[in-house]
């Protein structure tokens, strides 16, 4: 296991730790019943559940292809990398709306 993977087991393990005293602190100064706290701790996971589930980078909307583009091959980019290949002119032409 990676050390990364460690430490995100121990920040896991400690914010639970963390979330487990908080409740009960709550639960023995703020005289709360416990199905009052089992209701906030039911909408607090709702809430995650909800972010996690949100897309979180939508995919970009101009990714459409007009006109007669069409994609390099493998053996066109590469020609183009060798400098083999130089793309036309584009001064003289007219493009259309």
């Amino acid at each position: 296991m990676s050390r990364t993977d460690l430490f995100g087991w121990l920040l896991l393990a400690s914010l639970t730790a963390l979330a487990l005293a908080a409740g009960a602190a709550f639960l023995e100064f703020a005289h709360v019943p416990p199905w009052g706290l089992a209701l906030g701790l039911f909408m607090c996971v709702a809430f995650v559940a909800v972010g996690l589930g949100a897309p979180s980078q939508p995919s970009p909307r101009n990714t459409g292809v007009y006109g007669s583009a069409k994609a390099a091959s493998e053996s066109e980019a590469q020609a183009a990398a060798r400098g083999e290949k130089t793309s036309p002119s584009l001064h003289d032409r007219t493009f259309p709306n």
